[in-house]
């Protein structure tokens, strides 16, 4: 399956909620930077994906003022990659605050949360970028 179809743009994703959402089916959004994918991601977004019908995962791009070890056209690719993520869109967080406003009910998740703070500092500060 080539996973780049799974890349949304806003509009897309857009369409994409107000379409599902029209059909009664469930949409959850994860969000967040993901760079360094863990183990860890992969567990959160499985947890975040049973019991709703499509996982829409927000890569936050480069401009969002945290230094990241991998550019946003490579973490998007990644998290693309992943079987549990349905579709993937990058946006900051206005887009993303946009995006949640069109959900029947705002079922989001930050899939950041202790899950990569200290091993990205770590890697950016080993390789002079922090």
């Amino acid at each position: 399956m080539d996973t780049r179809k799974k890349i949304l743009t806003l509009e897309e994703a857009r369409q994409r909620i107000e379409s599902l959402s029209s059909g009664g089916q469930v949409i959850t959004v994860a969000y967040g930077w993901f760079d360094i994918i863990r183990a860890d991601h992969v567990e959160a977004l499985t947890q975040v994906r049973q019991g709703c019908d499509s996982l829409l995962v927000l890569v936050r791009p480069d401009r969002d003022e945290r230094p990241t070890v991998l550019d946003q056209s490579s973490r998007v690719q990644l998290v693309a990659a992943l079987s549990v993520a349905d579709s993937v869109v990058l946006c900051d967080e206005a887009e993303q605050e946009e995006l949640l406003q069109l959900l029947p009910s705002a079922g989001s998740v930050d899939a950041e949360k202790s899950v990569t703070g200290s091993v990205v500092d770590d890697v950016l500060h080993r390789h002079g970028r922090k």
